[in-house]
């Protein structure tokens, strides 16, 4: 229950400290910045990773910002969701007897990441974590366990000041992990296996290859490839197919999202030059993209479409 309502918290809102006690961390390689205390020193730790921090860690008061990033062409091809799940290993060495108390998937400041809150035997923290190309960025907001809950709203306000530069671009794939289905099916018929993973693949090439016929293709090729590599790794070790599929889904997600941002560049447009018809029309063409309509896309068309009176037919009084 905590873990829940912590998580909510951090949806809700951004908690921001008091005007000028905070600077700017600037990270000019990976592209984005964030906030930290003023009173917080730099620290560094063997291994070089740039953190913030205030007061001493065998004592029972203290706490760190610390800034994990690291390249790797692998990320290009790796789901958030997926890349996380393997992270806690990472996790469990940083923070001996570490416990993931909760984790959700969420966007600060346009950019997607899990955020996560955990704990061990003498601290307590929260971070995010998120994926970009071929970056791999984890901010962690960690402090002495008797001092945690006193802390959080602050270690909130630093993660939630997370931003890209104005002008990157997330690029990331996603998907669901395999569920117990897939698994089994992964034991007990691996062919059948490897030919759904097929089907899926090709789906999606040819939804993606239509892109132009319906509006709902790209939305449907992501569905294919994300299939597909939800198959791939349900067995102990995931198929060969895994990275066509994964090259696929990062294709159709950009093709998807850049359609998106234009779709909303002609709302905006239209509802600027107060041309309602354009911009009712725009709304629900992108409506029409998303065919999942809890999608939060399409609950952001599905708002201006409502909002607009429906235009009159020709000849209509």
């Amino acid at each position: 229950m905590i873990a829940i309502i912590a998580i909510c918290w951090f949806v809700a809102g951004r908690n921001t400290t008091g005007a000028g006690s905070t600077l700017i961390y600037k990270d000019s390689l990976y592209d984005f910045s964030l906030e930290r205390p003023l009173d917080w020193s730099k620290t560094t730790d063997d291994t070089g990773v740039i953190g913030f921090g205030v007061g001493r860690e065998d004592g029972n008061n203290w706490s760190r910002i610390n800034i994990y990033t690291d390249k790797s062409p692998d990320f290009e091809t790796t789901g958030l969701t997926d890349g996380f799940a393997h992270y806690q290993d990472i996790l469990k060495q940083r923070y001996p007897g570490f416990n993931l108390a909760g984790h959700r998937k969420i966007k600060v400041n346009g950019a997607t990441v899990i955020f996560y809150e955990f704990n061990n035997s003498n601290s307590s923290g929260r971070g995010i974590y998120m994926l970009n190309d071929d970056t791999r960025i984890v901010v962690e907001c960690v402090g002495s366990s008797a001092t945690y809950s006193q802390n959080a709203t602050e270690y909130t306000s630093i993660l939630k000041s997370f931003q890209f530069d104005e002008y990157a671009v997330q690029q990331l794939i996603d998907f669901p992990l395999p569920d117990e289905s897939m698994q089994q099916l992964a034991l007990s018929n691996p062919t059948e296996l490897s030919n759904e993973v097929n089907t899926h693949i090709q789906n999606g090439k040819m939804y993606y290859q239509t892109k132009d016929v319906a509006p709902e293709n790209l939305y449907n090729s992501i569905e294919e490839y994300q299939t597909a590599l939800q198959l791939s790794l349900a067995p102990p070790q995931r198929l060969s197919a895994y990275d066509s599929a994964a090259e696929g889904l990062g294709d159709a997600t950009r093709e998807f999202n850049h359609a998106l941002d234009e779709q909303r560049f002609e709302i905006k447009s239209a509802l600027t030059e107060g041309d309602l018809t354009r911009a009712y029309w725009s709304a629900n063409k992108m409506m029409q993209m998303i065919p999942d309509k809890t999608d939060p896309a399409y609950q952001e068309a599905y708002k201006v479409f409502k909002a607009l009176p429906k235009p009159k037919r020709p000849g209509q009084n």
